[in-house]
C-alpha cells in the first residue's frame, strides 16, 4: 500500500470513519424493526389500534428492508476487518524492507467478502412529508357564441314562420378559493433488481368557496344570473405505483365526506315581461372509491368500485311580471337522499376483452310544487306533492374479440311512492277544478277527475229562461 501511494495511517483512520457509519446504520435497522414491531402489536407499544407506525402495505417491506440492512453492515465490518489485515502485514512488510529483507504479503484469494462476489445492495428508501396551511384561487371566464342553425321544419307553423334562427351569446365566469390543511407524505424504495414501489398519502381539510356569474342574451331576452357556494370537509387520497421492466400496477383510493350550500338569483328581461328568480341548496354527502389497474405488455386489467350516500335539499321561487299586467308565481322544494355502490372491471388480451359492471342504488325523495297566476282575465292556482321511495340493482358483461361482440344485463328495482297534484282557475268565461292522486306499490294505481263551471254561460242560460 505504500507503494500504491496509500498511507497506513491514513487508512486506519478511514476504517475508523466506517465503523462510526456502520453503528449508524445498525441504529437505523433498529428502529425500522421497532417500528415495524409497533405497526404488527400497537398495544404492546402503548399505541391505540388506529395509529399506524408504519403502512400496513410496507410491513413487508421493513422487514426486508431490516434483514438487507444488517446483512450488508456485516459484509462491510468482514471487508474492514480484512482490510486491516492487509494494511497490518504491509506494515511489516515494509519494516521488513527497510532491514534488507524481501517482502512476505500474501495475494487475496477473490474481492468482496472473501469468496470472489461482490455484495449484493439492498434496497433504496426515500421519503419526504409536507404539511402546512394552502390558499389557492383560482378564476376562469368564457365567452361562447351559439347557433341552433336550420332545423327542418317539424309542423306547418314552423314550415311557414319567418323568423329566422337567433344566435345565443354566453358570458360566464367563476372565482374558486381553497383554503385548509394540507398534509402530502410520499415514500419510495428501490430495489436492488431496478424495481420501484412509491406510495403517496394525501389529507386536505378545508373549505372552497366559489362565486359566479353568467349573462345568457338573444335576440328577445337577456338574462343574468350568479350563485355562491361554499363547500367544506375533507378528502384524503392514496396512490401505490409498483413498476418493473414492461410491467407497472396502480391502486388509487379516495375518501371524502362533505358539506356544501348554495344560493343564486338571477333576472331575465324579455319583450313583454320581467322574471326574477332565487334559488338555495345544502348537500351532505360522503364517499369512497377504490381503482387499480396493471399491463405487463401483454394483459392489462383495471378496475374500480365506488360507495357514496347523500342528501339534499333545495328551493326556488320565481315571480314574472308582464306587460298586461299578469303576474306568476312559482315556488317548488325537493328534498331526497341517494345511496350508490358500484363496480366495473375489464380484461384486455391481444383481440380479446373481457368487462363487467354491477350497480345498486336506493333512493328516497319528496317534492312539492306551486304556481298561481293573476291577471286581468281572473286568477289560475296549481300545487303538486309527490314521494318515491326505492331500491334498484343491475349488472351487466360483454365480451369482444375479433370485432364479434357479446353481451348481457340483468335489472331488477322495487319502489313506493305516492302524488297529489290539484288545478284551480277561476275566470268569467270557466271555472275548473281537477285533481290527480296516485300511489304505486310496485304495480301503481291512481284516479283523477275534472270538474269545470262557466259563470258567463250560466248567466246566458238564466237570462233567457226570462227574457
Amino acid at each position: 500500500m505504500g507503494d500504491l501511494g496509500l498511507n497506513p495511517r491514513t487508512l486506519r483512520d478511514q476504517a475508523s470513519l466506517v465503523r462510526g457509519q456502520l453503528s449508524h446504520l445498525e441504529s437505523i435497522a433498529k428502529q425500522l424493526a421497532n417500528s415495524r414491531n409497533a405497526a404488527r402489536n400497537p398495544a404492546s407499544w402503548g399505541l391505540d389500534a388506529d395509529d399506524r407506525a408504519i403502512d400496513p402495505a410496507y410491513v413487508g417491506s421493513a422487514l426486508t428492508a431490516y434483514n438487507d440492512i444488517i446483512g450488508a453492515v456485516a459484509s462491510a465490518r468482514r471487508l474492514l476487518a480484512r482490510l486491516e489485515t492487509e494494511i497490518a502485514q504491509q506494515e511489516r512488510a515494509s519494516a521488513e524492507s527497510a532491514s534488507g529483507r524481501a517482502p512476505a504479503v500474501p495475494r487475496p484469494s477473490g474481492t468482496g467478502t472473501g469468496t470472489g462476489k461482490a455484495p449484493v445492495p439492498g434496497p433504496t428508501f426515500s421519503s419526504s412529508h409536507t404539511r402546512g396551511i394552502i390558499a389557492e384561487v383560482d378564476a376562469d371566464s368564457e365567452i361562447k357564441i351559439s347557433s341552433p342553425g336550420v332545423k327542418t321544419p317539424k309542423d306547418y307553423d314552423s314550415l311557414v314562420s319567418t323568423k329566422p334562427p337567433q344566435d345565443k351569446v354566453t358570458i360566464s365566469g367563476e372565482t374558486s378559493l381553497r383554503v385548509g390543511l394540507q398534509d402530502v407524505a410520499s415514500h419510495e424504495v428501490e430495489f436492488a433488481d431496478g424495481s420501484t414501489l412509491s406510495h403517496t398519502d394525501e389529507t386536505f381539510i378545508g373549505s372552497t368557496i366559489t362565486s359566479g356569474y353568467k349573462v345568457e342574451a338573444d335576440d328577445e331576452s337577456i338574462k343574468f344570473s350568479n350563485e355562491t357556494g361554499i363547500t367544506t370537509g375533507i378528502t384524503r387520497t392514496s396512490t401505490t405505483e409498483y413498476n418493473k421492466g414492461d410491467f407497472t400496477a396502480t391502486r388509487e383510493d379516495e375518501v371524502s365526506a362533505t358539506i356544501g350550500a348554495s344560493a343564486g338569483t338571477s333576472v331575465k328581461y324579455d319583450e313583454d315581461s320581467v322574471t326574477y328568480g332565487a334559488e338555495a341548496k345544502a348537500e351532505v354527502q360522503a364517499s369512497a372509491s377504490t381503482s387499480g389497474q396493471f399491463d405487463n405488455g401483454v394483459v392489462t386489467g383495471k378496475g374500480e368500485a365506488s360507495a357514496s350516500v347523500s342528501a339534499s335539499a333545495t328551493a326556488e321561487a320565481s315571480a314574472q311580471f308582464k306587460d298586461d299586467g299578469t303576474m306568476v308565481a312559482t315556488a317548488s322544494v325537493a328534498a331526497g337522499a341517494t345511496a350508490v355502490v358500484a363496480a366495473n372491471g375489464s380484461i384486455e388480451a391481444g383481440v380479446a376483452t373481457l368487462s363487467g359492471s354491477a350497480q345498486a342504488q336506493a333512493t328516497a325523495q319528496a317534492q312539492a310544487q306551486a304556481t298561481a297566476t293573476i291577471g286581468p282575465d281572473g286568477l289560475s292556482a296549481a300545487a303538486g306533492v309527490s314521494a318515491f321511495a326505492g331500491v334498484s340493482a343491475s349488472a351487466s358483461a360483454s365480451g369482444e374479440v375479433m370485432g364479434v361482440t357479446g353481451g348481457v344485463t340483468g335489472e331488477v328495482y322495487a319502489g313506493i311512492g305516492a302524488k297529489a297534484e290539484a288545478e284551480l282557475s277561476v275566470t268569467m268565461d270557466e271555472v275548473s277544478l281537477s285533481l290527480d292522486l296516485g300511489v304505486a306499490l310496485g304495480v301503481g294505481a291512481g284516479v283523477s277527475f275534472d270538474i269545470s263551471f262557466s259563470p258567463k254561460e250560466c248567466w246566458e242560460d238564466l237570462t233567457s229562461l226570462f227574457w
